[in-house]
């Protein structure tokens, strides 16, 4: 296909791909590029204009009616008239006129789109689960919320309007998509799952959505009238816009992370307590908002170096650069055969971990490691990649080697009940991990990740809470790190944080990659 003199439209155009794509478009298109408008997205787009002078940004959400495009999606759960009109619209008399996704297409008449959008994402990280929850533990929970945030039925939705509007909109070429396998290539045993549950229902929600997407896209191929249907699948870590010193963001459009006193902190008495509450914590006694070296890996966030290095280790979810996906969109674009089509190769297409990506993450960690040394600040955990079981063990890590420096021997005479440096607990408890000590306190400083909801104190639950997300600096427990290190040496295995935590992944979790 010559892609000279072409309207290209490029949903998601201003993320970590989309903005690596769009770079390589020949400046005699006319390219437009949609996404939600983020102060981010605005930031790409000026970016882009650089080099694109005729570059169009369209703002809004696609998978929304146009005249709520500009909403976000949980504010409008709230709003009666949204939810009868979306239910209507999804269940009973669905139209794809209505939806932004068709307002744009017929308002750029594009020649090739391409999207980047992670619409898996988008699509089941809603409020279904805790709804489903809420009504389970006995809530009032409104139908017609519920029945808005089921992701089978807006992916249809979505379907149902990219399908008319192609049809209606005979001069598109060619659709590809930059799809997910939702867990970065790993199997059921993947450890970042965002909760206790391993895997936990919202990502094995995602990793469903991923797939059906995928056979809806070869459905739409299938279909006479159709453009050439395509889609890339990586599966890895895609890294990575920058590298740099700054406030930590939880999430796209969150709050900054903040450390907190630590008198401030609730010290609980297990031994007294029945049942476990948190509600009763409140934020306050703000020191400063936290500042760390971290990448920033687009989409998923910005990870310490510790977390950097754990989840691109080899054998957990691997690293592929923006620039090798996008070589491999701009050859399927001009219908080069790259065999990385899942469309005609399901399963020799997805785009795994590779060696070049393995230069450029040892240069990335080189670089971060000189930035914390300048900067004299850890980066370590921000409990934003998740499960919490992977803050825990760096934060575990970092606290045994701030004693030992890894010498088994020193682990005879180690002891942290009156030796912990406040700095370091309140890095630590800022980021909702809790502490618990030989002497069967809690140190905590905001509501933590573990346990998710309210329930009575048990050895059993103890054992459990404190494996999954609590600091755990029992005696046993520092007999297990102790065991964990020999092992490693013995094994002439690497000693840095992040590594030893994708060891215990992989050896003890039985999470890694094939």
């Amino acid at each position: 296909m010559n892609l000279d003199n072409k309207k290209i439209l490029v949903l998601g155009g201003t993320g970590l791909i989309g903005e690596e794509i769009v770079s390589r478009l020949p400046k005699n298109n006319q390219i437009t590029i949609v996404s939600l408008g983020s102060t981010a997205d605005k930031e790409s787009f000026t970016k882009l204009s650089k080099a694109f002078p005729n570059l169009k940004h369209i703002t809004g959400n696609i998978f929304l009616p146009t005249k709520y495009k500009d909403k976000t999606f949980n504010e409008l759960l709230d709003a009666d008239a949204f939810l009868e009109e979306y239910i209507n619209l999804l269940y009973i008399k669905p139209n794809h006129k209505e939806l932004f996704l068709n307002e744009v297409i017929v308002q750029t008449q594009p020649d090739v789109i391409i999207d980047s959008i992670n619409s898996a994402t988008v699509l089941s990280y809603t409020k279904n689960v805790s709804l489903i929850k809420d009504y389970l533990n006995g809530k009032i929970v409104k139908l017609e919320t519920l029945l808005a945030t089921l992701s089978i039925p807006r992916l249809i939705s979505y379907f149902d309007c990219l399908y008319k509007s192609l049809k209606e909109n005979p001069n598109v070429e060619i659709f590809l998509k930059i799809g997910t396998t939702g867990t970065g290539g790993m199997g059921f045993n993947i450890p970042y799952t965002h909760g206790e549950e391993r895997p936990s229902h919202q990502l094995l929600e995602k990793a469903a959505i991923s797939g059906a997407y995928t056979n809806l896209l070869f459905l739409l191929s299938e279909t006479f009238g159709m453009p050439s249907v395509k889609e890339v699948k990586p599966a890895a870590l895609v890294g990575y816009k920058k590298i740099d010193y700054d406030n930590i963001l939880l999430g796209r459009n969150g709050s900054n992370l903040k450390v907190y006193e630590f008198n401030k902190s609730k010290r609980i008495n297990l031994k007294e307590l029945r049942r476990l509450n948190f509600d009763d914590l409140k934020l306050n006694g703000v020191q400063e908002e936290f500042k760390a070296v971290f990448i920033d890996t687009g989409e998923n966030g910005q990870f310490s170096l510790e977390e950097f290095r754990t989840i691109a280790n080899e054998k957990q979810m691997g690293f592929i650069t923006k620039e090798e996906i996008a070589d491999i969109v701009w050859k399927e674009l001009k219908g080069e055969e790259t065999n990385k089509n899942m469309i005609a190769n399901f399963k020799n297409s997805v785009l795994g971990p590779t060696k070049k990506a393995q230069t450029v993450k040892s240069e990335a960690i080189k670089e971060m490691e000189e930035l914390v040394e300048k900067k004299k600040t850890p980066s370590l955990a921000f409990e934003v990649l998740g499960p919490p079981r992977l803050s825990k063990l760096i934060f575990e890590a970092y606290l045994i080697k701030d004693k030992t420096d890894f010498d088994t021997e020193k682990f005879a005479n180690l002891s942290f009940v009156e030796s912990l440096d406040p700095d370091k607990i309140s890095l630590i408890i800022s980021t909702g991990i809790p502490i618990y000590l030989p002497d069967g306190t809690l140190i905590v400083g905001r509501k933590p990740p573990v346990p998710s909801y309210d329930n009575e104190i048990t050895e059993e639950n103890i054992e459990n809470w404190s494996y999954h997300g609590w600091v755990d600096l029992r005696e046993k427990n520092l007999d297990h790190w102790k065991e964990r290190i020999e092992k490693i040496k013995q094994e002439k295995g690497s000693l840095e944080i992040g590594d030893i935590v994708a060891w215990i992944f992989e050896h003890e979790d039985k999470g890694f990659r094939e």
